[in-house]
């Protein structure tokens, strides 16, 4: 070979080599190219993206600003809500508290009308109670005032007929016997003595009768009567039921006098009593009655012989009543 040839297979592997440098210098320029066209569009890309996460960011941080401005919000008008109903609690509790002090005005008010009612009640009793005293002491005077306007005619007869008719009367309970001593201005075969109760209002119901015989004075023994009680004798002209002397009051058995009184402010009644004379027996009662009541129509009775102090105690339940003493 040549030095030409040689020379020119130098200068075609140098253009050829230079032709590769060219190509590949290209294919990197191009590839250059390329990867500053990636490199721009990831640049671009990235631009976007942080543009996007800005905005993103914004958008999040405004959503948090309004979220937070919402929670202060409902915050806010929780704590009113709550400082309202704060207020609403403590005004009802205000409320209750005067409503209490309302009915524990109103309780102390009712206590203390039901106090005065009751006070006037009691008051109300006690002037009924009174009352009725008065007015069962003035029928009592009233009584009193006819059995005296009675005994007075009485007198006024016994001392009309004393002059003419006389009837008098010795007794002795131990020895069970009786004397009667009578005189008339004149006698006739049909003049009679009776024995009747003390109390007798009919002269037909005698307990016991004694013919004078026609005399025109006399004396004449009799048994005593056997039941207990307080007993007289009366003096009778020609068969009639008229009576024209009375003897005194005979007592056979204890002879007692009563009292009462009042005592617990009226809620109980004391009863006391005085052996006048005689001896009480175990048969001897003292019975509380109605003053408008007699004989069984009692409200209580007692043996007075089983109460040696002389007094007994009952409760006042009975209204408008007398005491009296039965053997």
């Amino acid at each position: 070979m040549t030095r030409d040839q040689v020379l020119e297979y130098q200068r075609k592997l140098q253009e050829e080599h230079q032709k590769r440098e060219l190509e590949n210098q290209k294919k990197r320029e191009q590839e250059l190219q390329a990867k500053a066209m990636q490199l721009a569009e990831l640049e671009r890309q990235r631009l976007e993206d942080e543009r996007r996460l800005k905005e993103e960011k914004e958008r999040l941080e405004r959503a948090q600003k309004e979220a937070e401005q919402e929670r202060l919000a409902k915050l806010r008008a929780e704590e009113e809500r709550l400082r309202l109903l704060e207020k609403e609690a403590m005004e009802e509790r205000q409320k209750r508290e005067a409503l209490e002090k309302i009915r524990n005005l109103e309780a102390q008010e009712l206590e203390r009308r039901r106090l005065e009612e009751h006070q006037l009640l009691i008051e109300l009793e006690r002037f009924g109670r009174q009352q009725k005293e008065i007015e069962d002491r003035a029928k009592q005077l009233e009584e009193e005032k006819k059995q005296l306007e009675e005994k007075l005619k009485q007198f006024e007869k016994e001392r009309q007929q004393a002059a003419n008719y006389t009837l008098k009367l010795e007794y002795s309970t131990a020895q069970q016997t009786a004397n009667i001593y009578w005189q008339m201005s004149s006698a006739t075969a049909y003049d009679w003595i009776g024995l009747y109760k003390f109390h007798e209002q009919s002269n037909k119901n005698y307990i016991q009768a004694y013919k004078t015989k026609g005399e025109s004075k006399g004396i004449m023994a009799v048994p005593t009567p056997s039941s207990p009680g307080v007993y007289q004798y009366r003096l009778f002209l020609n068969g009639s039921y008229e009576d024209v002397a009375r003897t005194e009051a005979m007592y056979i058995g204890a002879r007692l006098e009563l009292f009462s009184s009042f005592i617990e402010d009226g809620k109980k009644i004391r009863l006391t009593w005085v052996i006048k004379s005689g001896v009480l027996n175990k048969n001897d009662w003292i019975g509380f009655y109605r003053s408008d009541k007699r004989g069984n129509n009692y409200e209580t009775y007692f043996y007075p012989i089983r109460y040696p102090n002389n007094e007994f105690i009952v409760r006042a339940t009975f209204s408008n009543c007398l005491f009296s003493s039965t053997h």
